[in-house]
């Protein structure tokens, strides 16, 4: 497929929704289902710190699981805060959680519930899939990506997927990562929105350990100790200069995605790229077929 010329308006420019869905078919999926329901009401029980009823579902949940759960058992999962891991440790038999979870489906079993909100849950997953397609075809436009073999992995845990659930319940959830699908969710709500960042880190993973420029990299890996000792070091600990690369690319490409010219973090080498991308947009080329001549601007930063 030929990349299409693109008139770049607020850095945002217009991809095709027969693109979209063809570079990240499989990639990126929107849904909810009973299993994944029941485990964000098991989230939201385990939650030492509730966060406030604002969903009409999440009040039927809180008031479903109080009129089923028995005292001893709502103690024990308060008492055990299984916290951020919630979601996680559901899915995995071993897990000292996984009897506490068993115990919870079987005191509220999550059913009928589901099936009483199943017209709010299709609802939020039309809706999250169209902010999908407008998101990610805002960070496939910027950086002009025509063919699904140039997305990486979704996150430093190597996901290859992503699948994004909507969250009614309002549970307390961190993104996780189980297999190769990263697990993200989101409770924006009217107007539901979609956070490209994963996708941006797909995109920049290639460029940023692609062997093919292992060269250019070493040529500016200096930046990595100027970048973590400066005084502009937000962010955080790296292992490698790649994997500093790669965050940085991502932060500086995330404002542009959203016509917007401030990082949110700035570092060394996030200011640096900065100009480089200018210069990109003004041409014509894909951000990886100029990727070469940002390396080669970055190594002649490090060595100056």
């Amino acid at each position: 497929m030929e990349c299409l010329a693109l008139i770049f308006v607020l850095a945002q420019p217009a991809v095709s929704r027969t693109d979209v869905d063809w570079v990240l078919a499989g990639r990126i999926e929107v849904g909810v289902d009973l299993a994944q329901f029941t485990r964000l009401a098991f989230r939201d029980a385990t939650d030492r710190d509730p966060a406030p009823l604002t969903t009409v579902v999440g009040r039927s949940v809180r008031l479903w699981c109080d009129a089923r759960l028995p005292d001893p058992l709502r103690e024990r999962l308060r008492a055990a805060g299984a916290g951020e891991s919630g979601f996680r440790s559901t899915l995995d038999p071993e897990s000292l959680w996984d009897g506490l979870f068993q115990e919870f489906q079987a005191a509220v079993p999550m059913g009928p519930l589901f099936e009483q909100a199943r017209a709010e849950h299709d609802a939020a997953v039309a809706s999250l899939r169209e902010a999908v397609r407008v998101e990610a075809g805002r960070v496939l436009g910027y950086c002009r990506v025509c063919d699904p073999s140039e997305l990486g992995r979704w996150n430093r845990e190597g996901a290859r997927r992503q699948l994004v659930i909507p969250n009614l319940i309002r549970a307390r959830c961190s993104p996780v990562t189980i297999g190769e699908t990263l697990h993200t969710f989101d409770d924006s709500g009217r107007p539901w929105r979609y956070d490209p960042r994963p996708l941006l880190h797909a995109i920049a993973e290639p460029l940023c350990f692609d062997p093919a420029w292992r060269e250019l990299r070493e040529e500016s890996r200096s930046l990595y100790r100027k970048t973590l000792g400066g005084p502009c070091a937000t962010l955080p600990e790296h292992a490698s200069w790649g994997s500093l690369l790669l965050d940085s690319l991502v932060e500086a490409l995330d404002p542009r995605t959203r016509g917007d010219f401030r990082p949110k973090l700035v570092s060394e080498t996030v200011m640096l790229l900065s100009p480089e991308l200018d210069v990109y947009e003004r041409g014509t080329r894909t951000l990886r077929e100029d990727w070469p001549r940002i390396l080669r601007a970055l190594a002649r930063a490090a060595r100056g």
